[in-house]
């Protein structure tokens, strides 16, 4: 019984400390993110996600971007992040521009160049964005394009 007492006092030991670690660690309200989220709909019907921290976009998703092509249509979803490599965002005092590029650093299908934009507007609480997403492609398929989608997403 006595090596049950020692085990229980060894995991005991081990989850306080592993407690107090997480909540040294966690960070104070202070340093904490404040991501305020945007849900809405491009005019294609996709759902459009706007992550903000303050005015500031720190990612989005666009969940189908519908293109036409010489062949037909083609539907990409659109998933960028903001400290991405090939990620250029531009911030304005009324709104804010996102743009990706090819990049051989983040593969693409073979033979496919792929360029996407949303271009914004963003209420002066930052409670509303609007605007329009466009998306090109050069691949097998020839140069396919969405055209400007417009959207409207808001908390």
């Amino acid at each position: 019984m006595n090596i049950v007492w020692k085990m229980r006092a060894i995991v005991y030991g081990s989850l306080a400390v592993v407690a107090v670690l997480v909540l040294t660690q966690r960070p104070h309200s202070a340093e904490a993110v404040h991501l305020d989220v945007l849900l809405g709909r491009t005019a294609q019907g996709a759902r459009v996600i706007v992550r903000l921290d303050g005015r500031r976009v720190s990612s989005l998703v666009a969940s189908s971007i519908a293109a036409r092509c010489p062949g037909g249509r083609h539907s990409v979803t659109w998933t960028p992040s903001v400290d991405q490599g090939n990620v250029r965002l531009r911030d304005t005092r009324s709104g804010f521009t996102v743009h990706e590029w090819p990049d051989p650093r983040f593969p693409q299908w073979p033979g496919f160049r792929q360029n996407l934009w949303m271009q914004a507007r963003l209420s002066t609480d930052a409670r509303q964005a609007e605007g329009t997403i466009t998306y090109n492609e050069t691949s097998a398929h020839g140069w396919c394009t969405s055209g400007p989608i417009p959207f409207s997403a808001s908390r």
